[in-house]
């Protein structure tokens, strides 16, 4: 079994006006995700996917805890994580003209008719309930089509799935491995 290491990290905390956007905005928002390696997972998938920042809405785990640094496997250094009430969150994308996007199994719009060609910040909830009512009120309700007789799918794969969506339609011209 490999040895235990301790580090002492400092990671300095920012706010939503001081994200550094890249292109054409692309956030990734957890809304209530209680799973740690779940978490972890979402920030790595969302670090390899270039989104320019994970939003932590209240109720979603420690972005900090063992579990959830494991499962980073070091991206949580690469991508900013940021801490928002639900409100700050939305008064920043309708400033900047972002749309937001909710993963919804219940939806009827799937993420392949979406349109991430332009500015978007997609939330992903809790693993039992899905994102709060409050997110459902202001996002846009996406689905991963399953074909297949599985009911639904893990948040994080649901989370791999949508952000590399989100990759090849705004890489279709010069996508490459």
């Amino acid at each position: 079994t490999p040895q235990g290491i301790i580090a002492v990290v400092s990671y300095e905390s920012i706010g939503l006006n001081e994200i550094s956007f890249r292109d054409i905005p692309f956030l990734v928002v957890c809304d209530g995700i209680q799973d740690p390696g779940n978490l972890g997972t979402i920030i790595r998938a969302s670090d390899a996917a270039g989104a320019d920042a994970v939003i932590i809405l209240p109720g979603t785990c420690d972005a900090f805890m063992q579990k959830t640094i494991r499962a980073t496997a070091g991206s949580l250094f690469n991508i900013p994580i940021i801490h928002a009430e639900p409100q700050m969150l939305f008064d920043f994308i309708d400033s900047r003209n972002i749309e937001m996007y909710a993963a919804d199994v219940h939806a009827k719009t799937s993420i392949y008719e979406a349109d991430f060609k332009k500015p978007a910040a997609v939330a992903f909830g809790n693993e039992a309930h899905g994102v709060s009512g409050k997110m459902l009120k202001k996002a846009r309700g996406l689905k991963i089509p399953i074909i297949g007789k599985a009911e639904s799918l893990n948040v994080a794969m649901s989370a791999s799935i949508c952000l590399y969506e989100i990759v090849r339609q705004r890489s279709d011209s010069h996508f490459s491995a």
